[in-house]
């Protein structure tokens, strides 16, 4: 059976490719941003899995952006926001491995955190069917 690590690794797996990691200055990480990060980070999160033979999850792809100056005022910037959410979306849409299937859950986004960071939250749906004989 996978649990939400696995989950998690299986997804950061089709994101941390050149493709996306060519996009962003910061890093992709696994459930938690480092903390003071100004850096554009892709953080994936499980929100928890089934645990049966179909076994099925969901997480987030929060999608770090810093925000610009625009006429003396910090704001977020949406057009890097949107391309962003777009370009992952692209990559976890309607994905068939042999070992998991990853679908979107809903459309990007974007989220202003509690820290006044902004991000582009997509919302992922995870399938997995354990095949494995476990002996008793």
């Amino acid at each position: 059976m996978k649990d939400v690590f696995d989950m998690v690794t299986d997804v950061r797996s089709l994101l941390n490719v050149s493709a996306i990691t060519s996009l962003i200055d910061g890093g992709i990480y696994p459930s938690i941003r480092p903390d003071g990060s100004v850096k554009t980070d892709i953080v994936i999160n499980g929100l928890g899995i089934t645990n049966s033979q179909d076994q099925v999850g969901a997480g987030n792809i929060n999608i770090y952006v810093p925000k610009i100056k625009v006429g003396g005022v910090m704001v977020a910037d949406q057009a890097r926001m949107s391309a962003l959410g777009k370009s992952v979306s692209a990559s976890i849409d309607a994905v068939y491995k042999p070992k998991f299937r990853l679908f979107l859950d809903g459309p990007a986004e974007p989220v202003r955190d509690t820290d006044g960071s902004y991000y582009v939250n997509i919302r992922y749906k995870y399938y997995s069917l354990q095949d494995e004989q476990v002996e008793i």
